[in-house]
């Protein structure tokens, strides 16, 4: 028996749709990122892609933890975190531009 994880959506509800846009977000803010880049407000894109790669973390370890976690739950938990890690760096390297000038 195979389950794929398109049964458990019902596209009716809005939890479906958060759980889609936590595996998609990246990117809209990734072609966000491009299309403004070097605009007036750049740390809004480093500090979204930190709180939207956790909010994607929550969804899936909730998913994971409904039953047995499958090799995609650790590959989506890795990418969040590897995307956490790439948006705090970025942060970080503002915010120190920004206090030595």
């Amino acid at each position: 028996m195979i389950n794929y994880a398109r049964e458990y959506l019902d596209l009716d509800e809005i939890g479906a749709w958060l759980n889609m846009l936590a595996f998609f977000w990246p990117i809209g803010l990734l072609l966000l990122q491009r299309r403004f880049s070097g605009k007036k407000y750049p740390f809004l894109f480093s500090g979204s892609g930190v709180l939207l790669s956790v909010f994607s973390m929550a969804v899936i370890y909730t998913w994971a933890d409904l039953g047995k976690p499958l090799v995609g739950a650790y590959l989506g938990g890795s990418a969040a975190l590897v995307l956490f890690a790439v948006y705090t760096v970025e942060l970080v390297q503002y915010f120190r531009k920004e206090t030595t000038n």
